[in-house]
Formats: C-alpha cells, sequence, structure tokens
C-alpha cells in the first residue's frame, strides 16, 4: 500500500481514505498517538509516551473482556441520551462486536448489576432504559422541580439527545433530520437547522447565521403545530437568543420580520 494511494477504512464510515491518515488514525485510536494541535481542519500527531505518564500507559485493561467494554460503553451512551431502548440504534454507532445478542445480554447483565433503571412510558410499548444514578432526575421533572424554570435551548444536530432520531419520534413526535447533506432542491427546512426545545418538549426549528458584524441573523423559526407563541414563550425564546448570539460572539440579534 502506497502511502499516499487511497484504501476503504472503517474508520472513515466505510469510505476511501488516504492511507497516511488512516494509519495515524488507528494509532490514535489505540493510544499510542495523541493529537498535539490542530490547524483548521488538520491534525498534528506525537507519540502518546511524550506527553502521558508512563504509569497511565502501562496500566492494565480495565476491561480484559470484549462483553464489559461494550457494557461500560453502553452505559455511557444511554447516560448521555438519557433514557434508551433495547432495539437497533445509532447511539450505538462505534462500539466494537456489539450485535443483536451481545446488546441483549448487556442490558440483562446491567440490570442485574443495579445499573440500569425500566422506565414505562404512557403510549409507548417498548419499555426504556436510565441509569440508575439519574433516577432522581425523573423525579424531578415529574414534579416539575427544574432548575431556571421552563426555557428555551437549542440544540445542535448532533447533540446526545438526537443520536436516535427513531426514539426522538417516538418519544415527543419531532421528525428531525440535519439537511446539511441534502440537495438544496429537496430540503424541507433548511442547510443548518437546529431544533428547539421548550420546556420538555420539542417546540420547532431555528435557522440562525452568526454574522461578521457580529450580528446574529435569525432566518427562519418554524414552530411545530399547536405550539403558541405566548408571552411566556416569547421571553424565554429571546432570553435563549441572547445566550445564542454570546456563545456565537455576537452583540446584536435580527429576527425575522412578521
Amino acid at each position: 500500500v502506497y502511502w499516499h494511494s487511497h484504501i476503504h477504512w472503517s474508520g472513515n464510515w466505510g469510505g476511501k481514505s488516504n492511507a497516511a491518515r488512516a494509519a495515524l488514525e488507528q494509532l490514535y485510536s489505540t493510544g499510542e498517538l495523541v493529537i498535539h494541535h490542530k490547524k483548521g481542519a488538520r491534525k498534528f500527531y506525537d507519540l502518546a509516551e511524550k506527553y502521558l505518564p508512563r504509569t497511565l500507559l502501562a496500566a492494565p485493561d480495565p476491561f480484559p473482556e470484549d462483553a464489559a467494554h461494550q457494557r461500560w460503553r453502553m452505559l455511557r451512551r444511554i447516560g448521555a441520551v438519557g433514557l434508551m431502548w433495547n432495539r437497533p440504534s445509532d447511539a450505538w454507532l462505534g462500539i466494537p462486536g456489539l450485535k443483536a445478542d451481545q446488546r441483549k445480554d448487556a442490558f440483562r447483565k446491567l440490570m442485574e448489576e443495579g445499573k440500569l433503571c425500566e422506565v414505562s412510558v404512557e403510549g409507548m410499548r417498548e419499555m426504556l432504559y436510565c441509569l440508575a444514578e439519574d433516577v432522581f432526575l425523573l423525579e424531578e421533572v415529574r414534579q416539575e422541580r427544574i432548575p431556571g424554570g421552563k426555557r428555551c435551548e437549542l440544540l445542535a444536530p448532533l447533540d446526545c439527545l438526537l443520536w436516535d432520531r427513531r426514539l426522538i419520534r417516538e418519544l415527543f413526535g419531532f421528525d428531525y433530520t440535519w439537511e446539511i447533506y441534502t440537495p438544496q432542491p429537496k430540503r424541507k427546512y433548511g442547510f443548518y437547522v437546529l431544533p428547539l426545545l421548550y420546556g420538555d418538549s420539542f417546540a420547532g426549528r431555528v435557522e440562525a447565521v452568526a454574522g461578521g458584524d457580529r450580528c446574529l441573523l435569525v432566518k427562519h423559526i418554524w414552530l411545530e403545530e399547536g405550539v403558541r407563541r405566548t408571552k411566556a414563550f416569547d421571553t424565554a425564546l429571546e432570553r435563549c437568543f441572547r445566550r445564542f448570539a454570546a456563545f456565537n460572539g455576537c452583540s446584536r440579534t435580527v429576527w425575522p420580520q412578521g
């Protein structure tokens, strides 16, 4: 294989990759290299042993069995999403060797160990699961004891909550597609549209662009059917955009007309 030739590589989602990049990424994933710094999208690597303590590099594998490693990674994914079901899901992507049988065995074992709790959702046939340590959060939400009160938040397209789009449709009736890779004539909303949360439900979608004059331009707001523009909602939305503008280094916000 020539160093600058192109090869099919699983780390590139099955697509072709430069052989040099594939080798560097593989060494990074096994812990032999670290990313020293980046310039734009270009990564610069160096030997891990130059930056990490030898005691850490020589530490034994905490998961000598594949099944234990899979359970650990599944717990992290469930904790990140909040609630998950025992079904095939994009939330499990990247967990080596995790097929249907391994996933089911992992759920059974995690339940036996008391690390997961079952959650029944009204109107859903499928049982969901959360981390045992997060059960108190469900009770807080059920009692509407939400810090800061009801507020609006914008979610990034790859936010943990959105990893399983089918689950989001089942739970919230919200059908979201990130249309960045959709040809423009086929887009329903826009190039980079963010889901909008209000309280415990999805209220709609927002397309906003940070301009060069430190201005956040809110191009479109699409509300879900049944969402009303109340004073409380508008106040929460304004505060949300104020935070989003500051996050993007903008000092003012321009709203769509009408």
